[in-house]
C-alpha cells in the first residue's frame, strides 16, 4: 500500500518524535525443560565439524524436531561478528485450529539440523548470512540438504515454528542491511526431506520488506494462525514516520494476505493518526508560521501534538518554506483510503 513512498532518501538535522505504534508481542519466551534443548553452541563437536564441511562461520546448530516451536536469540554484546546464541520455547499462540501431525524431520534414518552462520560472498568482502539444513549420520558424517541467503549480514534471531498450523515448521529470519532502514524477513517451509523450499507460490513470496528488520509475531485474530507485523517508512526512511503491515496464511493456498479489509481495527489508529497529521500538514503549508514549536518534549522547529504526544513537522518544511513533495505525498496517501 505505502511502496510508491518509500525511499532511502536521507535527511539530516532532524530530531523528531516518531510514530511508530507496534504491537505487543503474541507470545512469551521460556527456557527450554530440563533435557528438550535442541541448540548446539560454537564449541560442540557436531557446530565444528558442520562449520568444516558447509563452509561457514558457525555461531550455532539447531536440532529440527516436529512441532518444536523455537525463538533463537542472537546476543551480538561487544563481539558483533561472533554472537552469542540463546534458545528460547516460544509459547503462547492460541489453539483454536488443530495443526495436522508434524513429520518426524528425519531424513533415511538421520537427525535434521539447522546450522546458522555466516559465509563469504562471491565478490570477497561481503558477509552474508546463512541458514543450512544438513544431516550426520551415527558416524557425523555431515550431509548438506538446502540452504537459502539473508543477503545480509546482520540478524538479530531466527524462529522456527509452525507458521499456518500444517504441521511443517517454517524458519523466520528477519535481518537489517545496515543500509538506511533496509531489512527485511525470509520465510522458509522446512520439509520433510530437508529442503527449505519458498514460503508461498514463488521466491518473491516468501520476503516481507521489513525497516531494520523488524518482525513480531502474534495471532491477532484468533484462528490459530501467526500474524507476521512488519513496518515501513511512510515518505522516507529518515522522515520519522512508520505504517505498520499485518500478513497472515491462507493454509490452502499458501497466499500472503494484508491489509484493512481483512484486519480494519488494526488499520484503524494508523489510518486516524495520518489523517490527524495531514490536517495538521495541510495548515502547515498555508502557513508556517502557526506551527512554530518552541517546547522541550521534542527537537523539532515546526511541531503538532496529537492526542498526548507532540511530533515533528520539521520533515514537511525545506528552507522555512512547504516541502511540497512530502505534503503532496501525505495527501495523496490518506485520500487513497475508505
Amino acid at each position: 500500500m505505502l511502496a510508491a513512498f518509500f525511499t532511502t532518501l536521507a535527511l539530516t538535522g532532524i530530531a523528531h518524535a516518531q510514530y511508530y505504534a507496534t504491537s505487543a508481542p503474541g507470545y512469551t519466551l521460556s527456557a527450554p525443560p530440563a533435557g528438550q534443548a535442541l541448540l548446539l553452541g560454537r564449541g560442540d563437536a557436531l557446530a565444528q565439524s558442520a562449520a568444516n564441511c558447509l563452509g561457514l562461520s558457525v555461531d550455532g546448530v539447531l536440532k529440527v524436531q516436529g512441532g518444536m516451536s523455537r525463538y533463537i536469540e542472537f546476543d551480538r554484546g561487544a563481539d558483533y561478528e561472533h554472537p552469542r546464541l540463546k534458545e528460547s520455547v516460544l509459547n503462547g499462540k492460541s489453539k483454536a485450529a488443530s495443526a495436522a501431525a508434524p513429520p518426524a524431520y528425519n531424513v533415511k534414518g538421520n537427525p535434521l539440523y539447522l546450522a546458522l552462520g555466516t559465509t563469504k560472498a562471491k565478490d570477497g568482502d561481503y558477509t552474508d548470512y546463512v541458514v543450512v539444513s544438513f544431516t550426520a549420520d551415527s558416524g557425523g558424517a555431515i550431509s548438506e540438504c538446502s540452504r537459502f541467503s539473508l543477503g545480509a549480514q546482520y540478524c538479530g534471531g531466527i524462529y522456527v515454528l509452525d507458521l499456518n498450523a500444517d504441521g511443517l515448521s517454517e524458519v523466520v529470519a528477519p535481518y537489517a542491511t545496515g543500509a538506511g532502514s533496509g531489512g527485511g524477513i525470509e520465510v522458509r517451509a522446512l520439509q520433510p526431506t530437508g529442503k527449505l523450499a519458498w514460503f508461498g507460490n514463488d521466491e518473491l513470496d516468501s520476503t516481507l520488506f521489513s525497516a531494520s528488520g523488524y518482525c513480531n509475531l502474534l495471532d491477532y485474530d484468533g484462528d490459530g494462525d501467526w500474524e507476521i507485523e512488519t513496518t515501513a517508512p511512510v515518505l522516507c526512511s529518515a522522515c520519522g514516520y512508520n505504517w505498520n503491515d499485518l500478513y497472515t496464511f491462507d493454509k490452502d493456498g499458501w497466499n500472503w494476505e494484508v491489509g484493512s479489509d481483512k484486519f480494519p481495527a488494526y488499520y484503524k489508529p494508523e489510518q486516524d493518526f495520518y489523517r490527524a497529521l495531514n490536517a495538521a500538514v495541510v495548515k502547515l503549508a498555508a502557513n508556517p508560521a502557526a506551527y512554530k514549536y518552541s517546547g522541550k518534549a521534542i527537537e523539532a522547529q515546526y511541531a503538532v501534538q496529537i492526542g498526548a504526544q507532540w511530533y515533528s513537522l520539521d520533515p514537511f518544511i525545506s528552507e522555512s518554506k512547504p516541502d511540497r513533495t512530502w505534503v503532496n505525498a501525505l495527501a495523496s496517501l490518506v485520500s487513497g483510503w475508505k
